[in-house]
């Protein structure tokens, strides 16, 4: 019978199809990102500049070297100089190192299009 059938609502509170998305994970690292976004990139767009004055791509292991030392510095740096602000981002589940983590990986994949697209122009 048709009335024997439960149904189940829309508003369940257990399961979103959001928190599924694993986009709409990675937006407090965007958010912790995006204040050094700056610097970072202009770190890697010097690096592509240095791809593009040697003129090979022979030299890639070199300038992924340059990139995970100028990534790290900058971590150091914003550590350092805002330490206060991760007590927000603990707040909302992120340990400090998966932050950084997460951070350095958001980085390093911009920095991979950056030289992909640079690599073009040889």
């Amino acid at each position: 019978m048709l009335g024997d059938v439960p149904t189940t609502s829309l508003h369940n509170d257990s399961i979103q199809w959001h928190d599924l998305c694993p986009f709409e994970a990675m937006h407090p690292v965007v958010v912790f990102y995006k204040p050094h976004a700056s610097v970072a990139n202009a770190f890697s767009l010097y690096t592509c500049y240095l791809l593009l004055s040697w003129g090979s791509t022979y030299y890639v292991l070199t300038l992924l070297w340059i990139k995970i030392c100028s990534t790290a510095l900058l971590g150091i740096v914003f550590h350092l100089s805002r330490r206060d602000q991760l007590y927000f981002y603990n707040n909302l589940g992120y340990s400090t190192v998966r932050l950084y983590a997460h951070a350095a990986v958001l980085d390093l994949l911009l920095w991979i299009g950056f030289v992909i697209i640079t690599a073009q122009f040889i």
